[in-house]
């Protein structure tokens, strides 16, 4: 319980809806445990996977593709709610990853 309420939900009641439907599923017994939620929501220092850092001389496609790989990442791989949380299409999501070659 103390993971959900830290957590500070930008995807608000349909992120929380998801989160929570997949717990449920995962569990596959009475209890949600922390290990049925995605990593970005067990995560203890949120700032660790959502900084990005910028390096001098980084290319502005560099920068890019990090950020993409973090938001990926805080969104448990999920490509349209990283999408949602860049502002962008899906298409451009799945575009980007195939020429920067993120897996």
């Amino acid at each position: 319980m103390e993971l959900l309420s830290l957590y500070s939900w930008p995807g608000n009641v349909r992120e929380l809806r998801n989160v929570i439907e997949r717990a449920v599923i995962l569990s596959k017994g009475n209890w949600i445990e922390s290990s049925h939620l995605p990593p970005y929501i067990r995560d203890k220092d949120p700032a660790s996977s959502t900084r990005v850092v910028l390096t001098k001389g980084m290319t502005m496609a560099d920068a890019e593709r990090e950020l993409i790989i973090r938001t990926l990442e805080q969104s448990g791989n999920n490509k349209a709610e990283a999408a949602r949380r860049l502002s962008v299409d899906v298409k451009t999501i799945r575009n980007k990853m195939k020429a920067y070659r993120i897996e």
